[in-house]
């Protein structure tokens, strides 16, 4: 059974990597291949019965149902239903894949690590093209966004969207390793040669340095809403931790030393055209707010259907006011469009769906849960509070790449919820020894 799960959690990681690298999912032959990879792991988990038991089915096959009845009642274009139902699929595998993945102890720190892997190649590779200048996403020239750090997406705000959900994840470790060495150091001068001595130093140095990473290359990115984003998650994640840890003057003292290192590398690199993207941000939200004033409109027309999945941009034209000389793919606010394409039941059963994952996630941060189950939940929260929050001025969950990693993350909080609440006989010995 082992085996089994370690072979879906290497899976999990290579269609992650293989739909970011792939400009963010968005080039077909690469997403193709990674729809194909997670339908075939999801069959494995079909095959071992025990991989199925206590996974979450009702949510997800009323939501599959809802589809299905939307599309019999209103008939939309078929090619557009057929892609959105396949990727809708494809995130329902990716969040099944990390929860049953989580449940074993190797396995879900590989997929961790996978995750924090895919976060600083992003991060580095965003950092060396805003810091060379060097503009390129692997043999492509890009002609938009050349002064942003963009990774392999093409859009900053995509990029920024895929690292500030793993960056609470790298929050989160770090602070796991710092309660570890705190936890045999009740005094400072203690905490200091435990510091020094323990085996755990370098991984803490480690997760603190990923974190910086990870911050500045959401910082040079230069997307407005992902540093708010970043900054809500991280600044959530550190007060709970803060709330419930034994060590508050130690825990405080490592929040104020890694802001100050984030503003130093900060000012190191450059903080000059990262305020000036700040000073245009009232001639932006202006045709953000009629794009959305213009949805509204759609809601209005269609409120219990929606107009279909996959149909925005088409139907985004019968009432289109503004930027007239161009087409409007999407609705920069991720609830907007659910509500335009989805209807008002369907995004709300959705929405729903992903809160209710997120509140029991949240209350397992508070419950004398396993430290490794709490900390999970805890980044795994920042995570998806991040995307969510970036999600009311932009559409990341329509880029496949990090719908897909939100999905994973989904699947590891749930995975901590149901953990902390009942727990694997795995968790259940490491907790009692």
């Amino acid at each position: 059974m082992s085996k089994r799960i370690e072979v879906l959690a290497g899976g999990l990681v290579i269609c992650l990597f293989g739909a970011a690298l792939g400009f963010g999912g968005t080039e077909p032959l690469s997403w193709a291949a990674v729809q194909l990879v997670a339908f075939l792991l999801c069959g494995l988990i079909l095959w071992a019965e025990q991989a199925c038991s206590r996974l979450p089915w009702k949510g997800p096959a009323l939501l599959l149902a809802y589809v299905g009845l939307q599309t019999a009642v209103i008939r939309p274009e078929a090619y557009l239903v057929r892609e959105q139902i396949l990727r809708l699929l494809v995130y329902l595998c990716s969040f099944y894949l990390a929860a049953v993945v989580s449940r074993d102890q190797k396995s879900r720190a590989f997929l961790l690590r996978g995750l924090l892997a895919l976060g600083l190649i992003e991060a580095l590779y965003g950092l060396v093209q805003y810091v060379s200048g060097w503009q390129q996403i692997f043999a492509y020239k890009k002609f938009f966004y050349t002064s942003m750090a963009t990774g392999t997406y093409i859009n900053p705000n995509h990029f920024a969207g895929l690292l500030e959900m793993i960056l609470p994840l790298s929050f989160a470790s770090a602070l796991s390793w710092f309660e570890r060495l705190s936890r045999n150091a009740p005094h400072p001068q203690g905490l200091m040669s435990s510091f020094f001595k323990g085996e755990g130093a370098a991984a803490l140095i480690f997760y603190l340095f990923s974190t910086l990473l990870l911050s500045a290359g959401i910082v040079f990115s230069r997307s407005r809403a992902g540093i708010f984003s970043a900054c809500v998650s991280l600044a959530a994640v550190g007060l709970v931790w803060l709330s419930s840890t034994g060590q508050r003057p130690a825990a405080a003292l490592v929040l104020l030393c890694l802001l100050v290192g984030a503003g130093l590398f900060g000012v190191w690199i450059g903080l000059g055209p990262v305020v000036e993207r700040y000073e245009t941000i009232r001639e932006d939200y202006l045709s953000r707010l009629g794009v959305w004033k213009d949805s509204l409109a759609l809601i209005r027309a269609h409120p219990l259907w929606g107009s279909g999945l996959g149909s925005f941009a088409n139907v985004y034209t019968r009432v289109q006011s503004v930027l007239l000389t161009g087409r409007v793919d999407h609705a920069h606010n991720d609830y907007l469009e659910m509500a335009t394409e989805w209807g008002l039941a369907g995004a709300g059963l959705l929405i729903g769906l992903i809160l209710l994952v997120l509140f029991r996630a949240a209350s397992a941060c508070f419950r004398r849960s396993h430290p490794n189950q709490r900390f999970l939940a805890l980044g795994s929260c920042g995570g998806i509070l991040a995307l969510l929050l970036h999600s009311v001025t932009d559409f990341n969950l329509q880029i496949p790449a990090n719908a897909l990693v939100f999905a994973s993350i989904l699947g590891l909080a749930h995975s901590a919820s149901v953990s902390s609440t009942g727990g694997t006989m795995e968790e259940k010995q490491i907790s009692a020894a």
